[in-house]
């Protein structure tokens, strides 16, 4: 039975019917179909929860139905999981409202829901996209209390933001910046080689520099060579210019 309304579900949302699709969804509610799995000792899934919630929230007009639909499951016996909230927590952040993206984020914790690097990193990428840098290194700093490794999309959001928020001298700045000196990180540091010649900022990119060629052979980093020449060619001007007085 769960099976035919999920494709009723597909159905009407791929045909962008999507009130059909969440009516379909209230009426599968209504037919107690979670209940009856109970009775047979299985636990209530949220995969018909978060299917509906991926179809859906693409829509605009439908993600406070959708947070409504959400807010109400459990009474349903249906128990939203990590994948649910950043589902819902990406969609806020997409739409713009950062401060229900972060009541989300704290009911994980409430409801005792471990968030994952993806919860942080959708959370970052939205207030990143608000140029809000600081709340970026906020979570940044939470995650790593928490003992999370941020990932490399985590990585490239955060200091892109830093490099076009001009705040790579900042001392919070370079403690994110030191987070993510890693080997595995290296190829994904170049885009931070520019910014630093664009903000004239030499010595601190020739630090990053040095390192960058310990760790990367030349095949990893052969599509990135050209960073490299602007980045070296930037410091023999900014010498020469320093040189000639003017």
């Amino acid at each position: 039975m769960s099976t035919l309304f999920s494709y009723l579900i597909k159905i009407y949302a791929e045909a962008d019917l999507s009130q059909k699709a969440l009516n379909v969804f209230y009426k599968m509610l209504e037919f107690n179909v979670f209940y009856k799995m109970l009775e047979f000792n299985v636990k209530s899934l949220p995969r018909h929860l978060n299917h509906i919630l991926e179809l859906l929230v693409s829509h605009r007009d439908f993600i406070m139905p959708i947070f409504s639909l959400f807010k109400i499951a459990y009474k349903y016996c249906v128990f939203p999981n990590t994948k649910s909230y950043n589902i819902l927590i990406g969609a806020f952040c997409l739409n713009g409202d950062l401060s229900i993206a972060y009541k989300l984020f704290k009911k994980l914790f409430e409801r005792g829901v471990m968030p994952n690097v993806e919860s942080y990193r959708i959370l970052m990428q939205g207030v990143c996209k608000k140029s809000q840098v600081n709340r970026a290194v906020d979570l940044l700093e939470d995650m790593l209390n928490k003992r999370f490794v941020p990932d490399s999309l985590s990585y490239t959001t955060l200091l892109n933001s830093l490099c076009r928020k001009k705040k790579l001298r900042e001392g919070r700045a370079m403690y994110a910046v030191k987070v993510f000196a890693q080997p595995l990180q290296w190829k994904k540091s170049y885009q931070l080689l520019r910014n630093f010649r664009f903000q004239d900022n030499f010595k601190l990119g020739y630090q990053w520099y040095r390192p960058c060629l310990h760790h990367c052979n030349f095949s990893c980093c052969y599509d990135k060579l050209p960073a490299c020449h602007h980045f070296f060619l930037g410091c023999v001007n900014r010498v020469n210019y320093i040189i000639s007085g003017r």
